[in-house]
């Protein structure tokens, strides 16, 4: 099957060879009601590739089928998705393309203005309005340059078709069936001929409904994806000889973001960013590498990305974070630090093995953002203090594994008793987190945080994380601003409080004579 998109057709020669190869096509079948289709829909395409039809409203695909009972070939018009550009083998390779970058709720202005830096460059930033994404366009290399950049973002994926689904038109079709299973041609998606065998590339699909005129799609949406996409392949491939290639996780993983209406469909090329490979255990109470890299975002410590921190009245050069447990935060800041790419540190991705991976342009994009590490400056240090000895040496082995290992200078006590060897310009602290149950026993750690930061923090920025605001009061600070950031289903506020200096005593009065 072939698709064409309205204006972008393959002119001169490409459009003869096109031509021969569907005539050839219709006269080995022998059908004649197919070669009558055919010249009716050649001279419409002429008239599209001659430019003369590119202004009107109708979006035209042409797709051809190469059926045992001859080929059929039918023109899909505006109400179908609209397939993307990538999926067609003689595509240009620079072609402008769109993507979408999830995050936690409450990070969307930090990761809009990652993508604009000059490490990604990327166009068209826009922050959805459903809230926990962020829309963006460019050629296949900011898309590279997302994946090794981006630090606050979950995911980075690649939009194959989009479209307003028909509710009202709907009549015995479902329009997410439909949508799903014209999105693309999904045999070149899918097919892994690579061992021999008549393969296809396992996938899944993940659904998010916001504001749907119907209310009931979020539950039936996954399995009507998956019935599409299922019964595609089906035509595609003989039954008797199909064999499933079966991987978990997914080799395709798909996206399906159904907002007010408008469908759109992503292929997810990277995973979870936030599990950062440095890391040993990654469980619930472990912050997630890009909440860590977004909090230090907020709270000034990534230069790569300014108007973020301008509030702070010191420059952040000395970072304390005195309840530290596996480090992530401290690690994430002196990688913002020697300008390392979080992405160089992993080594696998989904986007490797598909049909249309450019390798050498992704190794041109690593080799460059490799070449982009700098030496750490002598200024900044990175304290850090837990504890319980043993998660002090995890986050040694997990500052090993990520090269920052020398920059930081940790300790194990009670931060109660802990005493920071220099003075900091920046606190950062993620508290235990708290529940229904452990709010009470939590109350003398933050009373305790509190009088740590007034003894030892004078004229700090101090950023603490928590999820309660009744934990927080008992600190006795007041907090300047704070951000609301959900992590993992939970609420959290990211608050900003300067530590004012000490109140000087009065001089005592001179005795009289």
């Amino acid at each position: 099957m072939t698709r064409w998109e309205k204006g972008n057709f393959p002119l001169n020669a490409q459009w003869q060879q096109f031509v021969e190869k569907m005539e050839k096509t219709c006269i080995e079948h022998d059908d004649d009601g197919c070669k009558q289709k055919w010249e009716s829909l050649k001279g419409m395409l002429q008239v599209v590739v001659a430019g003369k039809g590119r202004n009107q409203a109708a979006t035209l695909l042409l797709e051809l089928s190469e059926m045992e009972n001859g080929a059929q070939a039918r023109v899909v018009l505006e109400g179908k998705p609209r397939a993307s550009r990538l999926s067609d083998p003689v595509a240009p390779p620079r072609k402008i393309l769109s993507f979408l970058a999830t995050c936690a709720p409450g990070l969307e202005a930090v990761v809009a203005a990652e993508l604009q830096a000059p490490a990604i460059r990327a166009a068209n930033v826009a922050i959805a309005e459903s809230g926990g994404a962020v829309f963006f366009s460019g050629t296949w290399i900011v898309a590279f340059n997302a994946i090794l950049w981006l630090r606050c973002g979950s995911r980075v994926m690649h939009l194959i078709a989009s479209a307003n689904l028909p509710w009202a038109d709907a009549i015995g079709i479902d329009p997410v069936y439909q949508f799903v299973r014209y999105a693309v041609h999904w045999k070149r998606f899918l097919a892994n001929n690579d061992d021999g065998h008549k393969r296809f590339r396992s996938f899944s699909v993940e659904c998010r409904v916001r504001d749907c005129t119907r209310r009931s799609v979020s539950l039936y949406a996954p399995r009507k994806a998956n019935a599409a996409i299922n019964d595609a392949l089906d035509l595609e491939f003989n039954p008797d000889v199909l064999e499933p290639h079966l991987k978990e996780p997914a080799e395709v993983p798909l996206f399906l973001l159904i907002h007010k209406d408008k469908a759109r469909l992503y292929r997810d090329m990277s995973s979870n960013l936030g599990e950062r490979s440095y890391k040993e255990v990654l469980d619930k109470t472990s912050l997630p590498g890009e909440i860590a890299a977004g909090v230090l975002t907020l709270a000034g410590w990534n230069y790569a990305v300014p108007g973020f921190g301008e509030i702070n009245r010191n420059a952040p050069t000395v970072l304390l974070d005195p309840m530290c447990g596996c480090g992530t935060l401290l690690i994430e800041a002196a990688l913002m630090s020697s300008n390392t790419a979080p992405g160089l540190l992993r080594k696998s991705w989904p986007f490797t093995d598909w049909h249309d991976f450019d390798e050498e342009l992704w190794q041109e994009c690593r080799a460059r953002a490799s070449a982009a590490m700098l030496a750490v400056p002598s200024s900044h240090k990175f304290l850090g203090n837990d504890r319980d000895q043993k998660v002090i040496s995890a986050c040694a082995r997990a500052a090993e594994r990520a090269g920052v290992a020398h920059l930081l200078q940790l300790s194990s006590q009670d931060f109660v008793q802990y005493e920071p060897p220099t003075r900091p310009s920046l606190v950062v602290v993620n508290p235990p987190w708290e529940s229904k149950e452990r709010t009470t026993t939590l109350v003398p750690t933050f009373s305790e945080l509190g009088r740590f930061l007034r003894r030892h923090c004078r004229e700090t920025d101090a950023y603490v994380l928590s999820g309660s605001r009744l934990l927080a009061s008992n600190m006795r600070l007041k907090a300047d601003v704070n951000w609301p950031i959900k992590i993992q289903g939970l609420h959290f506020r990211l608050c900003r409080y300067y530590i004012l200096p000490k109140k000087r005593k009065d001089q005592a009065a001179p005795q009289s004579t």
